[in-house]
């Protein structure tokens, strides 16, 4: 059964903001929640001396929110057709969070080899299944071909074939050669590639084909380490032995056990422009297209686990052509142990200005880093 508690807090400016949080028994967080991941976290590959290869600079290694991988990744460029302009959004194949991981190497000829990894989670493997055949039935590939891999449950290999000064001349001045892994493994997708100058391939091909095959590897040893410290279900703890009476002194008497401490854990998962008095809605993309003057609700929503006292923070701002029409925050302390709970920051704003505008919002939790998002909206007169 879900269970709301509303929480009423006054910031900084004379403003209120409503705060809502979300969380659910055993029974519903099986339905809401399955799978191996649970966060971006457990999605990283850790670097290594060998990973990224020598020669190469990371240029991103971090978590993210499905606003952020559809405007900032390779892969919704090319793997999701944002070349085209419409895209298949993160938000829509219904991710939850995302790593991504972006290195590049600048080779002899002058141009840039790069390699590039995405993991993504979702609600359950049936979810993560669906986006997956979203994502490879897209119809934009010249080339798909199963790849057999122990442990996947599904893996293709996929190719555009069209990498060029056409996509974006900038990074890609010249035709590029690519190729990609989709994988599916649980309830969370791999997908990862290289791409390399046509003209440079024969030399850095190999390299590729080991870098793909490495992350490849490292992101079902990932599985390994979630499903390692998760308990069975139902399975007793064993019974210790019963110290035995002895005549020259009394039984000893056990230590207590103390419970461990509900570690500290948190995505920003959503950030949506909601009507008034709308309903909780984590998972979809909110109101993109406003009109000046109406009275909104700015969401941040946020997912998160932590000991009752924790203090959360949510700041936002709506931004044109760099100027902030709008800036609030808000904070609160967890009124309980929250595991995996849904939390809703709300923010009464009058849409002002016209033309293109960025909703910017930042979250930060205990001690853990702040993540950021973004998201684009489009305010008529």
């Amino acid at each position: 059964m879900i269970r709301r508690v509303c929480l009423i807090l006054t910031v900084l400016l004379p403003l209120l903001i409503a705060v809502e949080i979300h969380s659910a028994d055993a029974a519903s967080t099986r339905q809401v929640q399955s799978g191996a991941i649970h966060s971006s976290g457990q999605l990283r590959i850790p670097l290594s001396a060998g990973y990224p290869p020598a020669g190469f600079k990371t240029n991103a290694n971090t978590a993210m929110t499905p606003a952020d991988a559809d405007s900032a990744t390779l892969q919704a460029l090319f793997l999701h057709g944002g070349y085209l302009r419409s895209n298949q959004s993160y938000h829509d194949i219904g991710a939850l969070g995302l790593w991504y991981q972006e290195f590049v190497a600048t080779l002899p000829s002058g141009h840039n080899m790069w390699l590039t990894y995405l993991g993504s989670y979702y609600t359950s493997p049936d979810t993560a299944a669906g986006a997956f055949n979203d994502v490879v039935g897209s119809g934009i590939f010249s080339r798909v071909q199963t790849c057999q891999v122990p442990g996947a449950e599904q893996c293709l290999d996929v190719t555009l074939g069209f990498v060029g000064p056409g996509i974006d001349p900038t990074y890609f001045p010249v035709l590029y050669a690519d190729d990609w892994r989709i994988m599916l493994k649980s309830n969370a997708l791999l997908e990862s590639g290289y791409l390399i100058p046509q003209s440079d391939l024969a030399a850095n091909q190999a390299q590729g084909q080991s870098a793909l095959q490495m992350m490849t590897s490292a992101f079902l040893e990932l599985f390994n380490g979630s499903l390692a410290g998760t308990p069975t279900p139902g399975k007793p703890s064993p019974t210790p032995a019963t110290p035995k009476r002895t005549p020259t002194g009394p039984r000893a008497t056990p230590k207590a056990t103390i419970a461990p401490a509900t570690p500290v854990e948190f995505q920003l998962h959503n950030i949506r422009v909601e009507k008034v008095g709308a309903p909780f809605n984590a998972d979809k993309p909110g109101k993109g297209i406003l009109k000046a003057g109406r009275r909104v609700v700015l969401s941040v929503y946020v997912v998160l686990s932590g000991p009752s006292g924790t203090p959360v923070q949510a700041a936002i701002e709506v931004l044109q052509r760099k100027k902030a029409l709008f800036q609030k925050s808000g904070s609160l302390n967890l009124p309980r142990d929250e595991s995996n709970t849904t939390l809703r920051f709300t923010f009464p704003y009058r849409v002002k200005g016209s033309g293109a505008q960025t909703v910017r919002a930042g979250v930060q939790m205990g001690n853990q880093p702040a993540q950021y998002g973004t998201i684009k909206i489009l305010v008529k007169k």
